[in-house]
This record gives structure tokens, sequence and C-alpha cells, in this order.
């Protein structure tokens, strides 16, 4: 099993539902269920912290937290089937709608904000300082804010 399938796994033992679990790590929901379902980089410490935060003693965490992650082609389409179900940034008409997993909220951006490849740049900015973003939500963002305006984007 890796790291998530044993987070998942343990909680299960303990008879915890997703919600009490990130109240004992001190996350949302949202936020907890991501590190379940490998949506966000979880390293070393932050597996340790989550496995003992659930209850598991120090050994046993540290040897199932310092397993490689595993990532196998069905798990990566897992991964894109829950990124289309689930998603870091939702477009609608007007805006394009970043989701805070974190605080189970939304920021909006308007699409009449976003003119050009400047403003692109600028809302990139502006989304960089907040300690909520992930680096799916700037990813994804990009993306549909270049399409909308028709900007390709050429890879490195």
């Amino acid at each position: 099993m890796n790291f998530n399938e044993e987070l998942t796994a343990y909680r299960r033992r303990k008879g915890l539902s997703i919600e009490q679990a990130a109240e004992r790590v001190h996350l949302s929901a949202l936020a907890y269920k991501d590190r379940e379902e490998d949506r966000e980089t979880v390293k070393f410490p932050e597996r340790l912290g989550l496995l003992m935060g659930l209850g598991m003693d120090y050994e046993q965490a540290a040897g199932i937290a310092s397993e490689p992650a595993l990532h196998h082609a069905s798990e990566l389409e897992q991964y894109m089937k829950k990124a289309v179900e689930d998603p870091f940034v939702r477009e609608d008409d007007d805006a394009f709608i970043l989701i805070d997993r974190d605080h189970e909220s939304e920021y909006t951006i308007l699409k009449s904000r976003v003119e050009s490849a400047e403003d692109i740049l600028g809302w990139i900015d502006q989304l960089t300082e907040k300690m909520w973003v992930h680096p799916e939500h700037i990813r994804v963002f990009l993306r549909l804010a270049s399409l909308y305006l028709k900007i390709t984007i050429h890879p490195i």
C-alpha cells in the first residue's frame, strides 16, 4: 500500500470520518481529503504528523511515512478523473472560481478583469501571495485564462 492508502486505512480502523480526522490534525475536511486522495504533495514531516495526529505510534508512523509514493498508470487515471469531479478551479460564463480547499470557500476572478496576458500575470502574482493557493490553482487558472484569451502557451 502507498502512503495515501495507509492513511485512509488507518483512519477507517480508528473509526473516524474524514471530518473527525481533519479536526484531529487541524485541517479542513477538503484539505484532509486531498491528502488521502494524493491530490496534495505530502512530504515526510507532514506524513508523520498526519499519522501520529490520528493516534499512530512513532515507530509505525515513521515506517509508513518514509515509503516513497508510487504512481502507476491506474493511479494517474484516478487522479485525472478526480480533477474533473472535484476541481481546484472552475470556470463559468463570467468568472474563474478558485476553490480554497483549506477553508472550503471560493475566490472569484471576473473574466472582465482578465483581458490580456499582462492581466493573467498580475492575477498569478496576486494569487501567489495567498497562503491557501496550491501550485495546481496557478496551473489550472493559467491554462483556463490562456484558453479564454486564445493565448498559446509554448512548453519549454
